[in-house]
């Protein structure tokens, strides 16, 4: 996942962009986000600063969170359910699951 991120900061820059949203995808006026994917239905709340991350479908990030370098998914899509060998380790915070970077 960090050379997915990686890949895409370096094209969205090349298209003079800083970021890339999917369908769906709100983000507060007060929001930060930079250098970062963000996939269908994302909520991103005010003063939130995203940097460096990518945010899977149906994430949403409270408002003034700070998420950096980091890939999150939704709680509900790995709560209670046996990581994959090659996984790696995240922790939960509040209704997301977040893996660093």
């Amino acid at each position: 996942m960090k050379r997915y991120l990686e890949i895409s900061v370096e094209l969205l820059k090349e298209a003079g962009k800083n970021f890339v949203t999917g369908a769906g995808a709100t983000i507060a006026s007060s929001a930060t986000v930079s250098d970062s994917v963000l996939w269908d239905n994302v909520e991103v709340g005010a003063g939130a600063r995203i940097n460096r991350a990518v945010l899977a479908d149906n994430v949403k990030i409270s408002a003034n969170e700070v998420i950096e370098n980091a890939v999150v998914v939704p709680r509900g899509l790995v709560e209670g359910k046996k990581p994959p060998e090659k996984a790696l380790a995240g922790h939960f915070q509040g209704e997301s699951f977040i893996v660093p970077l």
